[in-house]
This record gives C-alpha cells, sequence and structure tokens, in this order.
C-alpha cells in the first residue's frame, strides 16, 4: 500500500514539475518582448534635391502678397505654400528649371524656380489655356498680354506628389509682361497644355523656411 502511494506522489509532483515548466516557457517570450530594446523608427526618407535650384521638394515657400481687402485695396497679406511635388524641366542632361506644386485644398498652386544663376521665382496659379502646336510669341494669360521671354525643348521628371501626370518631353515657354508678371506654359502635344500666371519675386522678396513637416 505504501509502495502504490509513494508512486503515486511521485507522479504528482513530476506533472506539477511540467506545468511550471510549460508556463515559465510561455511567460519567458512575453519577458522577452517586455525586456527587449525598443526598435529604432524607421528612417526618415527626404526628398531629393534639384541640383542647382533654389528650392527642393518639401520646402515651405512664403511672401507678401496683394490683399484688395486690407487698407483700401492697397494692402499686404503673408502667404505660404508647402512645395509637395514638381515637375523637372531638363535640357538634355542639365535642369532648366522646376515647377513645384502646392496643394491648398482642392486647388493646386505653383512656384517655378530656375536653374543658376538665375534666384528669383515665380508665385503662380493654374490658368486653363489652349494652345495647338507651338506656344506663340506673345499670348494672354489671367487677363494680361505678355510676351515670350524664352522657348525650350525639355523632357520632365515628376517628383513627390499633386503635380500633374506628364510623361515624355514638352515645350516650355517662358512668358513676362510689364512689372513683375509672369507665365509658364507646357505644351505635351496636340492637345495637352498646363499653363500658370502670377507674378516674380527676387530673392530679397521671398523667404524659404526649409522643409515642411
Amino acid at each position: 500500500m505504501s509502495f502504490i502511494l509513494f508512486a503515486t506522489c511521485a507522479a504528482a509532483v513530476a506533472a506539477g514539475a511540467g506545468l511550471v515548466a510549460a508556463r515559465r516557457a510561455r511567460r519567458e517570450p512575453e519577458d522577452d518582448e517586455q525586456t527587449a530594446a525598443p526598435r529604432p523608427p524607421p528612417p526618415v526618407v527626404e526628398p531629393p534635391a534639384i541640383a542647382g535650384l533654389p528650392l527642393a521638394v518639401g520646402d515651405v515657400v512664403s511672401v507678401e502678397v496683394d490683399d484688395p481687402a486690407r487698407a483700401g485695396g492697397i494692402g499686404r497679406a503673408h502667404s505660404e505654400r508647402w512645395l509637395e511635388g514638381a515637375l523637372v524641366l531638363k535640357e538634355g542632361a542639365e535642369v532648366v528649371g522646376a515647377v513645384f506644386v502646392a496643394p491648398e485644398g482642392i486647388r493646386h498652386e505653383a512656384v517655378v524656380a530656375f536653374a543658376a544663376p538665375r534666384r528669383d521665382i515665380g508665385w503662380l496659379t493654374p490658368v486653363a489655356l489652349e494652345v495647338t502646336g507651338e506656344p506663340p510669341t506673345s499670348l494672354e494669360l489671367g487677363g494680361i498680354v505678355m510676351q515670350r521671354k524664352r522657348r525650350l525643348f525639355v523632357e520632365i521628371e515628376r517628383l513627390g506628389r499633386g503635380a500633374p501626370v506628364v510623361r515624355g518631353g514638352a515645350v516650355f515657354a517662358e512668358y513676362e509682361a510689364t512689372g513683375r508678371a509672369m507665365g509658364i506654359v507646357l505644351v505635351l502635344g496636340a492637345s495637352a497644355v498646363h499653363a500658370w500666371h502670377g507674378a516674380r519675386y527676387e530673392p530679397a522678396e521671398y523667404d524659404h523656411w526649409g522643409r515642411g513637416s
């Protein structure tokens, strides 16, 4: 009888030890997870810089614009744009400029910058335009008659987000008028045209705040 009792106790002890080991095995991964060093955050991928240009995708730029609602129609207001995308314009392997896109609600405003030695920018708004083939030597943009300043055939590289989806080459034309008025036209074939008009700002007239967040 005592032998049977001893065997029963030994079996109970062995079963208890197995249960404790199993519970410890289940807890150890949890303990490892709690004591393990926190994982580093994923690296921040910076938008690529565009060689020779004063601006880049991700930059924030601001200017002072005319505000008719202030000071009897001759006031000034602060305006800023976050450049989330771009159409980079290349003549061969050389970057000649870029049209940066700044989404503002349902609108996609733009800022154009040019390769060195130019440091001026254009503060632009998209405008509907019908051009067939060659951009004319003069045209009306935003109610202002402008003269063509230069014309180039360019290849377009799209960066970031928000920029028009374009492929291949285009005819690029820059327009100007009296004062600071300017316009940019891209003709991509027989019917595809993108155009912007606005004002030119010299380096001392705009603030470049670097990358947004």
